[in-house]
């Protein structure tokens, strides 16, 4: 088994099957599970786990579209979730992970199908997680110790069918935008922005419907185009 970390470049062979580990991190505050996890299933060939969590990954960067490293981040990790054949998202009891739900609301609707979530009691939304999994058919664990069998269950299935989900996912995700679905995008942008700024008055319960909300929009909104 191989990891790749940002901002190491994500190249695999065809017969690699990546897993990304999405979930909780907090700014690198967060319960490192994604080593655990790593030690559980260093034996497995053929696998490559995609780790969000830079090693030299620094606080003091504005997060900013105008920030290269920052910038950098975002863009290894929207590339690891398209091309990933399974999507781990942990929502760690304690956490706030904001932008773990917006992944979650991204992945819903376009790629449920390589989603498997791990929400445990004493996560602050985890009745809003409960139900986006039910109402998509997302696959969920109780705990992390029930992960690492999880995954090998699956990664002993044949490639074909996660090929067929991923080719599947990939091909909604990079629909063309036309312009009324450009301009809805951002009207969304405009809404995150507006919720941000609640969020300095009203703290964090004003930003998770936010969070949920666009990534719902933008996995409905590429689901439209694929449709059409």
């Amino acid at each position: 088994m191989r990891v790749i970390k940002p901002p190491h470049s994500i190249e695999h062979s065809s017969d690699e099957r990546l897993v990304f580990l999405a979930g909780t991190i907090d700014m690198g505050s967060g319960v490192d599970w994604q080593s655990e996890l790593q030690r559980e299933l260093a034996d497995l060939e053929h696998v490559v786990l995609l780790n969000p969590r830079r090693d030299a990954w620094d606080s003091s960067w504005r997060q900013s579209i105008d920030n290269e490293q920052f910038r950098g981040q975002v863009e290894w990790e929207l590339d690891g979730l398209e091309r990933a054949s399974i999507v781990v998202m942990y929502f760690a009891p304690g956490s706030q992970s904001p932008i773990s739900l917006l992944e979650l609301g991204l992945q819903a609707r376009v790629s449920h199908e390589r989603v498997v979530v791990v929400c445990p009691e004493g996560f602050w939304r985890k009745g809003n997680v409960d139900i986006v999994c039910a109402r998509w058919n997302i696959k969920q664990l109780e705990s992390l110790a029930h992960l690492s069998a999880y995954l090998r269950e699956r990664l002993a299935a044949p490639m074909e069918r996660d090929a067929a989900i991923t080719s599947d996912s990939r091909a909604k995700s990079s629909a063309p935008y036309p312009t009324q679905l450009r301009q809805q995008l951002q009207h969304q942008h405009q809404h995150q922005h507006q919720q941000q700024q609640v969020q300095a008055t009203s703290g964090w319960s004003a930003i998770v419907p936010a969070a949920l909300l666009l990534g719902f929009g933008l996995g409905w909104l590429w689901r439209s185009v694929c449709d059409d």
